[in-house]
C-alpha cells in the first residue's frame, strides 16, 4: 500500500523541499535506463544498518532490465552524504520478476498504541 513519486516531466527539486520518508525523486529516461535522483528524506531514515545521514544526502540510481534477463530489475544505487559517509557508498539491488504472484495488503502499525486483546476489544495505554 505503498508508493514512490518518480517525476519523469522535467521539473528539478523545490528549493523550499519538506523532507520525506522516500524523499523527492526526478529521473529521465537515458539509454534504456532510469536515471532517478533523490534528495530531502527525513533524518529517521536510515541509509543502512543503523546508518544515519545529514540533510546533504543525495542517491542516484540507475535502473534497468538486466541484460539477456526481462526477468531480473537492477538497481544500482550511489549514495552521497558528505556529513555522514567518508566516501560515496555504492550498492546494487536485483528484483526478480514473479509473473504468477500476487501483491498483498501491507498495513502499516507505526504508533500502534492501542492493541487489541483476543477478544477484539481495544486496550487502551
Amino acid at each position: 500500500m505503498q508508493w514512490r513519486n518518480i517525476y519523469t516531466d522535467g521539473r528539478t527539486h523545490p528549493a523550499d523541499l519538506d523532507p520525506t520518508f522516500n524523499g523527492h525523486s526526478i529521473g529521465k529516461w537515458t539509454h534504456g535506463e532510469l536515471v532517478v535522483d533523490t534528495v530531502g528524506m527525513k533524518p529517521v531514515v536510515e541509509i543502512g544498518m543503523g546508518m544515519k545521514h545529514s540533510d546533504k544526502l543525495h542517491i542516484l540510481e540507475r535502473i534497468h532490465l538486466a541484460k539477456g534477463d526481462p526477468d531480473t530489475l537492477v538497481d544500482e544505487m550511489t549514495i552521497n552524504d558528505p556529513e555522514a559517509l567518508e566516501k560515496p557508498w555504492t550498492t546494487r539491488l536485483t528484483y526478480h520478476r514473479m509473473r504468477d504472484g500476487e501483491l498483498i495488503e501491507f498495513v502499516c502499525a507505526e504508533n500502534d498504541r492501542n492493541p487489541v486483546d483476543a477478544s477484539g476489544h481495544t486496550e487502551f495505554k
